[in-house]
């Protein structure tokens, strides 16, 4: 499944790995430039971190991911993609359905699985 994320100067899809669970923001998203005072420490040094490697580079106002990368949790995806603190699993909405968040479609593969 594909899942997106999207505001104001940014606007990322991802797809999450149930074998893994691994949270993988796709190439070609785009990630906010400016950091919001209230970033966690951790989503801006990994921020720094992408940007150093060449995962995340720089396109004007954005920063464009230049492969895909995978994430331990979607709030991480959520912080590094806004800029700010985000709790992933109710921000991050179904492609193809975005009225349903990210936390509500696990809810529902964990009821198909009972």
């Amino acid at each position: 499944p594909e899942f997106q994320l999207a505001g104001t100067g940014y606007q990322a899809r991802a797809v999450v790995y149930l074998k893994t669970g691994e949270f993988s923001v796709l190439k070609g998203s785009c990630a906010k430039k400016e950091e919001s005072p209230t970033i966690p420490e951790s989503a801006k040094s990994l921020r720094a971190q992408l940007l150093a490697d060449g995962v995340l580079k720089a396109a004007g106002d954005a920063m464009v991911f230049q492969q895909d990368y995978g994430f331990k949790s979607t709030s991480a995806a959520a912080g590094v993609v806004s800029g700010y603190s985000m709790a992933g699993p109710t921000y991050w909405k179904l492609a193809s359905n975005p009225a349903v968040t990210y936390k509500q479609w696990l809810q529902s593969q964990a009821g198909e699985g009972a």
